[in-house]
């Protein structure tokens, strides 16, 4: 039985390409626009520490976590993303069955970038909705 998880999934590698890539991406990009949706939530952007937003509202989530750039997801969970021909940044949840559910599409974050609560609560909503437990 697969443990649940959630995973928030960055549309940037943690080579030093894409590090860097990611880097000239952001600092070009337009102010309604950011190159990684999922980041901004999580960090601000261009930070190496979590926003103090997140990291307030990311405890309310009582589901194993995990916040990773898409060159470090699992490979089961890689090829459901490639398959299903979802984009990154994305928000994935895995139920015990270890079936994979999409949470929010690349196209969604832009909505809660700015607002980690609101995530959270409509990240409950979701992954109820999807089979998980929501203590």
């Amino acid at each position: 039985m697969a443990e649940e998880t959630i995973f928030i999934v960055y549309s940037n590698s943690t080579t030093l390409w894409g590090q860097l890539a990611y880097g000239i991406r952001r600092m070009s990009a337009t102010v309604a626009g950011t190159p990684c949706p999922a980041l901004e939530l999580t960090h601000g952007g261009l930070g190496s520490s979590e926003r103090p937003e997140w990291a307030r509202a990311k405890k309310e989530i009582p589901v194993d976590l995990k916040q990773q750039h898409f060159d470090e997801i699992p490979s089961d969970l890689k090829h459901y993303i490639e398959v299903n021909k979802y984009e990154f940044p994305c928000v994935v949840g895995r139920t015990t069955d270890g079936r994979f559910h999409m949470l929010f599409a690349d196209s969604e974050l832009p909505d809660f970038v700015h607002n980690p609560a609101k995530f959270v609560n409509t990240l409950r909503k979701r992954a109820v909705d999807a089979g998980m437990t929501w203590k």
